[in-house]
């Protein structure tokens, strides 16, 4: 049972080591939390880590949009979908969410609780743009794909 007033973390930290991160959180909170690194690399930011799998997806550096190509990619999305695989985060888009787990099985340690953390819908696809800089949010074929993906991360 949670206490009141337990504490947590937003979800970002400054760090660029996972390992060091991780044991900030579990010595400094009541809920421990899977640490977000954007310092370690550009795609543990809110709107590139949730969009690995993205139908049409192109990052260049720093750059992440959106380029329809062919539509067989959203068949292919759609058919994941379908298979129940979900959109797992990869460990090069949340190095922080692998090293916490990795912790947890290396001590054999089960918690009661523990917070995760996706990025919203709005954000996600107000952030995240088409080849022309607007917003996937306005193609509603783009924002149902976000919608799912987002659905498939936390699934």
């Amino acid at each position: 049972m949670l206490k009141s007033f337990s504490t947590t973390g937003i979800g970002s930290l400054p760090h660029s080591d996972p390992v060091e991160a991780c044991r900030v959180v579990f010595d400094s909170v009541d809920i421990p939390f899977w640490p977000q690194l954007p310092h370690r690399s550009f795609l543990e930011l809110m709107v590139p880590q949730y969009s690995e799998g993205f139908p049409f997806l192109r990052i260049e550096g720093e750059d992440v949009r959106v380029e329809r190509a062919e539509d067989q990619a959203v068949a292919s999305f759609y058919e994941a979908i379908g298979n129940k695989k979900g959109f797992p985060i990869s460990r090069e888009y949340a190095a922080g969410l692998y090293a916490f787990m990795d912790i947890l099985r290396e001590k054999d340690q089960k918690l009661d609780v523990v917070k995760g953390h996706v990025t919203g819908p709005l954000t996600f696809t107000l952030s995240l743009t088409d080849d022309q800089k607007r917003p996937i949010f306005f193609d509603e074929e783009m924002r149902e794909l976000a919608l799912e993906l987002l659905k498939g991360k936390v699934s």
